[in-house]
C-alpha cells in the first residue's frame, strides 16, 4: 500500500505576518508575532512586533505621550507619522539614519523615538492641478496627535510630490533620505537653489529670512545681502524668473540645487544654526492645524492650536 507523503509543514516567519497585517488580518498577524518573538533577538522581528501589537490596541499614543520629555535643546522636535507597513518601513529606516548622520551632529533638531503609526490611515489624496501635491485631512490627523509633543511633523504618505508646507513635511514611499534632508532645510527656511516658478520666486527672492541665498538687483544694488560682497558668492538659479539675481553661500553645487549630491557647506551648517535660534520666522506644525480649523470656523480647536504655536514660539 503506497503511503501519501505529510505535506511540509511550513514554520511562520515574518513575510507571513506581514501579509496577513497587509490583508487586513491584524489579530492573526499580531498573534503570529506573538510567537515568533519567544526568545528572538531579531530586531526587525522585535520592532514589528512592537510596532503592529501597539496598532492592534491602540496604545501606541499613550506609549509616546509617556516617553521622556524632549531635551530643551532640540529646537525643532520631528514627529514621523505612518500608515501603512511600507511608510513604517521607510519611517524607520530615515529615523536610524538619521541618528548616525555626522552632518547633523550639531544641529538642534532631534526626531522623536518612536514613530506614529496608526493603520487607520492619513486620509490623503493627491492635487494633479497644485503640482501632484498631496493633502490630508488634518481634523483626523489632529484628533490623534493632540496632546503629544512635537514642533513639526513628517507625513509618509502612499504618492504624491515632496513638499514642505508650514511645519508639515509631505513625503511618498518613493522618496529617499536625500529627499528628507531637503525637505528637513525647508522647515529652517532654505530655499531651493534651482529655478523657481513666478508665483514662487514673488514669494523668495528679495527675502531676508533665506539663509542659503542673498539677493541683488541687475545693478549691483544690494538687496539682502547683508554686508557680503558679491565677489565671495556664487549666482544661483532660484530667481531666474524674478528680476532679482540670486546668491549662494557655495561656489558649489549644493543639496538645495541636487538633493542627491548631498553636499552641505559648513556655511550652510552655520547659517542652519543660526537659523533655528530665532523661530518667529519659522512655523510649527501648530500653524497647519490651526489654520485648518480655521477655515472650517472652529473657533475652538484653531484656538487650542494657536495656543501651541505661541507656546513653540516662547521655548
Amino acid at each position: 500500500m503506497r503511503v501519501e507523503p505529510k505535506p511540509e509543514v511550513v514554520a511562520p516567519n515574518l513575510n507571513q505576518a506581514l501579509d496577513l497585517w497587509n490583508n487586513k488580518q491584524r489579530a492573526a498577524a499580531v498573534n503570529m508575532l506573538d510567537n515568533l518573538v519567544e526568545n528572538s533577538f531579531d530586531q526587525n522581528l522585535l520592532t514589528y512586533h512592537f510596532y503592529l501589537s501597539h496598532a492592534l490596541n491602540r496604545t501606541l499614543y499613550q506609549f509616546i505621550a509617556e516617553q521622556a520629555k524632549v531635551d530643551e535643546t532640540c529646537q525643532q522636535n520631528l514627529l514621523l507619522v505612518a500608515s501603512s507597513l511600507a511608510s513604517l518601513q521607510q519611517a524607520e529606516a530615515f529615523k536610524a539614519k538619521f541618528a548616525k548622520d555626522l552632518r547633523f551632529s550639531t544641529l538642534p533638531i532631534c526626531l522623536q523615538p518612536t514613530v506614529f503609526f496608526d493603520p487607520r490611515g492619513l486620509k490623503c489624496e493627491v492635487n494633479a492641478a497644485v503640482n501632484q501635491r498631496v493633502s490630508c485631512d488634518l481634523s483626523v490627523l489632529a484628533t490623534y496627535l493632540k496632546g503629544l509633543e512635537f514642533t513639526h511633523l513628517v507625513l509618509f504618505t502612499e504618492q504624491g510630490k515632496a513638499y514642505v508646507r508650514n511645519g508639515i513635511m509631505f513625503l511618498d514611499k518613493k522618496d529617499s533620505y536625500d529627499v528628507f534632508i531637503h525637505e528637513l532645510a525647508h522647515f529652517a527656511g532654505f530655499a531651493d537653489e534651482y529655478p523657481l516658478s513666478k508665483s514662487l520666486a514673488d514669494k523668495i527672492c528679495g527675502s531676508r529670512n533665506v539663509p542659503n541665498l542673498r539677493f541683488a538687483r541687475s545693478d549691483g544694488h544690494e538687496v539682502s545681502l547683508h554686508n557680503y560682497p558679491t565677489d565671495s558668492l556664487s549666482k544661483a538659479r532660484t530667481c531666474d524668473q524674478h528680476e532679482l539675481q540670486a546668491y549662494k553661500l557655495s561656489p558649489k553645487l549644493t543639496f538645495m540645487e541636487f538633493h542627491d549630491l548631498a553636499y552641505i557647506p559648513q556655511s550652510y551648517k552655520q547659517a542652519w544654526v543660526e537659523q533655528l535660534s530665532d523661530r518667529s520666522t519659522l512655523p510649527s506644525a501648530h500653524v497647519n492645524f490651526a489654520q485648518h480649523y480655521q477655515d472650517k470656523d472652529n473657533a475652538e480647536e484653531s484656538q487650542f492650536w494657536w495656543q501651541l504655536y505661541q507656546a513653540y514660539l516662547k521655548l
